[in-house]
């Protein structure tokens, strides 16, 4: 990996969160009018298609056997990941639903741990506590609001369950990243879940407004090139120098949801926020006592 020292790696790692940011509030706009089933379907239609012609003219070298099967499986992990993902946006304001997924990181490190024998320092476990109680105080002023409907409180589990098979997907991705060429991740993980939401969304499929279809096609297309520009950032600069710039989604997600659903956060959001990105950022900072595998986001 070059340790690209110019701006480029920081202005593409922010282009692309932003890029995947608009993704979730399109992504959040359509669950309001169609399934989640259909709306995942959609996404990695569309997405199945600029992978493919990725993958195409990448020229990067033809898989292994291994390889189509290992990516077939973390596809059905992300199958898992994308439905909670979907399912909590449509239910939870954006800025809190963004805020939530910052927990992966924690379970990142517990899969690694448990997994591929990576140590656990003592600073995480307190990034545990810290990220438990932003997730609590969401929680409590939830329910202390009296807005814990069943759907909102299904979207706090929606959402930490797609936290913990992102993690999964992750890991697996860690063992490899160094095996598979990317176009070929890329395109894995768009054409396995493509190739699960398709026919299990026929049921509750509803032919989109003529409206809709630009929101499906930009949706589809945003995650593709989002993941993309991510993926050229971290080849060219260390995770530790553009890992937090991750956590401006939560920015982006505070804009996107005031401007487009007349979302505001609370207080309590605010605070949960804070402590969630502590939470991760303490865990991003940890120096491993052994040399973990190379991971390049995918």
């Amino acid at each position: 990996m070059r340790n690209d020292l110019s701006p480029m790696p920081v202005i593409l790692a922010t282009i692309g969160v932003g890029l995947l940011s608009v993704m979730d509030a399109l992504i959040k706009q359509l669950a309001q009018h169609y399934s989640t089933l259909e709306v995942a379907a959609g996404r990695f239609s569309v997405g199945l298609v600029l992978a493919l012609v990725v993958f195409a003219f990448w020229r990067s070298p033809w898989p292994s056997r291994e390889a189509v099967w290992w990516n077939t499986a973390r596809g059905i992990v992300v199958v898992f990941s994308a439905y909670g993902f979907f399912y909590g946006l449509g239910v939870l304001p954006l800025a809190e639903a963004i805020a939530l997924t910052f927990v992966a990181p924690v379970f990142i490190v517990l899969m690694g741990a448990a997994f591929l024998k990576e140590p656990i320092s003592g600073s995480i476990v307190w990034s545990l506590v810290l990220g438990a109680a932003g997730l609590a105080a969401m929680v409590i002023e939830t329910i202390g609001t009296g807005t814990a409907r069943g759907d909102r409180l299904l979207g706090y589990l929606a959402i930490l369950g797609s936290c913990v098979t992102y993690a999964g997907s992750i890991i697996m991705l860690r063992a490899r990243t160094a095996h598979d060429p990317l176009p070929f991740i890329v395109f894995m993980q768009n054409f396995v879940p493509a190739l699960v939401f398709i026919p299990v969304s026929i049921p509750v499929f509803v032919m989109p407004a003529e409206a809709h279809w630009p929101l499906f096609l930009a949706m589809g297309t945003l995650g593709v090139i989002g993941h993309l520009v991510i993926s050229v950032a971290f080849s060219r600069a260390p995770a530790s120098r553009l890992g937090p710039i991750d956590y401006t989604a939560f920015v982006w997600a505070v804009g996107l949801g005031w401007v487009f659903f007349g979302e505001v956060p609370s207080l309590a959001t605010w605070i949960g926020a804070g402590l969630i990105v502590t939470s991760a950022i303490i865990v991003g900072r940890t120096k491993p006592a052994a040399n973990p595998p190379s991971t390049t986001p995918a």
